[in-house]
């Protein structure tokens, strides 16, 4: 977990420190910053220990956002910059845990989950098995899935790689071949198949990954209440009729072919 770099305490003392020739009101100003500096490196630390703590990975986007805030505020104070404040951790299978995404339906856009939910309610109530993997993808996920698969697959230079200012990651671990295979462990851990996007679907709250499968004939309703039976195969989600009744209901079937459990508001 990142955590913060202490401030060194003569960086503090001589960026903070008054001098007998300032004037009341500035020597008032300096400590009042030195006063709020302590009281942020204070609450830097209590938050480091609260990210460790596996029960909150839901509040972990919160909270990383809330350590920058703090980060800048305290690089204001003090005259330094936000990077010499914190230390970045080595990318690696670790960073997998962080930033969850959703699995639930409750998550997606209004407009787009009544049609989910129904389309799911459908197919369960034919009696077909639907587990859903994946909804809303926080865009701090979508930054680490994008970027390790960049460096993993397409052999991307780590060095490259920008940074977002609430992720606090190192890619380049100083030697090639151990960059890649950390983004590597990041990318089997995380069971990507395609190349994920910066700015998606699932980071709009507009797709979800479903795995889809039932056995025998499926008896299913269309969003008109119309009913149809599906005999063809495959039994998954990749079957033609049953995407063709997604479609009544405003979920569409990926339009590219290499991400199977994809579904979203118009195919992308």
């Amino acid at each position: 977990m990142t955590t913060s770099k202490p401030v060194n305490a003569s960086t503090l003392k001589r960026t903070l420190g008054t001098t007998p020739r300032q004037s009341a009101k500035s020597r008032l100003r300096g400590i009042e910053a030195a006063t709020e500096s302590r009281h942020l490196i204070d609450g830097l630390g209590a938050l480091d220990d609260l990210l460790k703590k596996p029960g909150l990975r839901s509040n972990q986007r919160f909270l990383h956002q809330t350590r920058h805030a703090m980060l800048s505020r305290l690089a204001d104070l003090t005259g330094t910059d936000v990077a010499s404040l914190s230390t970045p951790e080595l990318s690696g299978a670790q960073w997998v845990t962080r930033f969850p995404g959703s699995n639930s339906t409750d998550t997606l856009a209004d407009a787009f989950r009544s049609g989910v939910e129904a389309f799911v309610g459908a197919m369960r109530m034919g009696g077909v098995s639907v587990t859903i993997s994946a909804t809303l993808r926080p865009v701090e996920r979508a930054y680490l899935m994008h970027w390790s698969w960049i460096i993993a697959r397409l052999g991307g230079n780590p060095k490259d790689v920008p940074q977002m200012d609430s992720v606090d990651i190192l890619w380049d671990h100083g030697d090639a071949a151990a960059s890649m295979q950390a983004a590597e462990d990041m990318v089997q851990r995380y069971g990507i198949v395609a190349e994920p996007a910066l700015t998606s679907r699932h980071t709009q709250g507009l797709a979800i990954d479903m795995t889809i499968s039932w056995a025998g004939n499926l008896a299913i309703a269309k969003r008109s209440g119309a009913a149809t039976t599906i005999t063809s195969k495959p039994r998954t989600g990749m079957n033609i009729d049953l995407i063709a009744v997604g479609a009544t209901y405003g979920v569409i079937k990926a339009k590219f072919g290499n991400d199977p459990p994809h579904w979203s508001n118009d195919g992308h």
